[in-house]
């Protein structure tokens, strides 16, 4: 990190007053070094707050060239604006097949075996619910505030496509209604036994 800062200020200026513009010229040439680079990285994120979406745009500037670089943090820093600049291309792609409205859309992980259904939440006023199924039936459920929250963290777990249909068609297959046949019975067993418990305890 010395280096960084004897670096980054080597042309007289504190690490606090350097232009954002001379900040971007530094940073080209700390790419001289993986090492100097990330540690320049680390020096400004740590010093220069206001310069967090200059550091941003200059790693996603990189990142597909230094994903694998031998300095293992500047790698992993790659890899992380990756993984959210994926995110949010998944997320513009299906906020555009869903035609700026969630409600009743459906989507599937990339390999097409699991589903889930956007809905407003009848149980919950002003909550949305995904309910998750596959070729064996539902599966489950969560609620969440918002649309935009609920469909991030399933796009966290996979689902990064749309999958219009898929519960009309799946919904009429054997191994669909075997499953929520079965889901059924142990949801009475469990209700049952919920019933038990509170007749024996009053």
């Amino acid at each position: 990190m010395t280096s960084a800062l004897s670096f980054m200020t080597k042309g007289g200026y504190s690490i606090d007053a350097i232009p954002a513009a001379l900040v971007e010229s530094f940073l080209v040439k700390a790419m001289s070094t993986d090492q100097l680079f990330c540690d320049c990285l680390d020096l400004l994120e740590d010093r220069r707050p206001d310069l967090a979406d200059l550091i941003a745009q200059t790693v996603e500037g990189v990142m597909f060239f230094c994903e694998d670089s031998p300095c293992a943090a500047l790698g992993l820093r790659c890899r992380a604006a990756i993984r959210k600049t994926e995110k949010e291309q998944s997320y513009s792609a299906l906020l555009d097949a869903a035609g700026g409205g969630w409600d009743g859309f459906e989507m599937q992980n990339r390999s097409a075996t699991q589903f889930a259904v956007l809905c407003s939440d009848a149980s919950e006023a002003g909550r949305v619910r995904a309910t998750l199924f596959d070729a064996n039936g539902f599966s489950g459920h969560r609620t969440r505030n918002d649309f935009e929250a609920l469909v991030r963290e399933l796009i966290s777990e996979g689902y990064v496509a749309p999958a219009t249909g898929a519960l009309a068609v799946l919904s009429q297959t054997a191994d669909f209604k075997a499953g929520n046949a079965s889901l059924g019975r142990i949801d009475s067993i469990k209700r049952g036994l919920v019933e038990q418990r509170r007749a024996e305890v009053h």
